[in-house]
């Protein structure tokens, strides 16, 4: 995980908890001046954490696992996870026979990034 810089981490903490935000939404300051916020956010775009659609911005999927794991002082929305269970067993009235049997749990965690 790389290390970001406090104002990144606030621009993601912001949009954690926002599906997107505008850029006077966004600044985690107001009296942080202009060039230093654009450095900073332009470099999260760059990393590939936050992407821009027309005047909102807003966490990608890597953004999204990099902001779910800074602490925060909030509550967080947890993203839905997937676990899958394997199982082979060897039928012994066939021998050459495999049996798979796959098991999907799905567990959905009150989610905002579907």
């Amino acid at each position: 995980m790389k290390q970001l810089h406090d104002i990144q981490i606030q621009i993601l903490k912001n949009l954690l908890f926002s599906a997107s935000l505008k850029y006077s939404q966004l600044k985690p300051n107001k009296e942080l001046e202009n060039n230093k916020f654009n450095f900073h956010l332009n470099r999260l775009i760059d990393c590939g954490y936050i992407t821009k659609r027309n005047q909102y911005y807003e966490l990608t999927n890597t953004g999204k696992e990099y902001a779910n794991r800074i602490g925060t002082d909030t509550h967080l929305r947890l993203q839905g996870k997937i676990s899958v269970v394997v199982i082979i067993t060897r039928n012994n009235l066939l021998p050459n026979r495999i049996n798979i049997k796959f098991l999907l749990f799905f567990v959905k965690i009150q989610t905002s990034f579907c």
